[in-house]
């Protein structure tokens, strides 16, 4: 597919490894849900059970796709929102929560720090802070520095990018 052959000559061309899921992406950010959380998802609201039905079965579909169609060292996240506040974590978590029901190994990323209100989530990414990360480095949480959108890829894709 087109997405196969982006995903492949990203990887060889620049080194990138992490890749962002295609529509599961930023539904909202610190100031509530993108559209006051009129968005549909899928054809279906937001907030609806079907749309969270369907976001599970494209999150399997997808992570099945991408296991069969990439090597491991490729990695997606599906940066759905961006730095969640307390007041969003009930809806938030209702749709990761299918997501991750329906599609186990699904990668969720936020900037945020880790929270264990928002248990679906995979990586967080958080302000430069050693000790603070330790603890959960040693349960095996994956997590990235805040203000960099994914792990500093290969030298020669910075070079390009910012050298461009």
């Amino acid at each position: 597919s087109a997405f196969d052959v982006f995903v492949l000559r990203q990887w060889k061309e620049f080194g990138i490894c992490n890749f962002t899921v295609p529509i599961l992406g930023m539904l909202g950010d610190n100031g509530g849900w993108f559209s006051d959380g009129k968005r549909t998802l899928f054809g279906a609201p937001l907030f609806s059970e079907r749309a969270r039905n369907l976001a599970g079965q494209y999150a399997r579909q997808f992570d099945e796709h991408w296991r069969e169609a990439f090597p491991p060292q490729l990695r997606y996240f599906s940066y759905i929102y961006d730095e969640p506040a307390p007041k969003v974590y009930a809806e938030l978590n209702r749709l990761t929560g299918e997501i991750k029901r329906q599609a186990p190994d699904f990668r969720f990323f936020t900037p945020h720090t880790v929270d264990p209100e928002l248990p679906h989530f995979t990586v967080f990414a958080v302000p430069f802070s050693f000790g603070y990360v330790k603890s959960e480095l040693e349960r095996g949480r994956e997590i990235w520095y805040y203000n960099w959108p994914h792990p500093l890829d290969h030298h020669n894709y910075i070079k390009k990018r910012l050298y461009a």
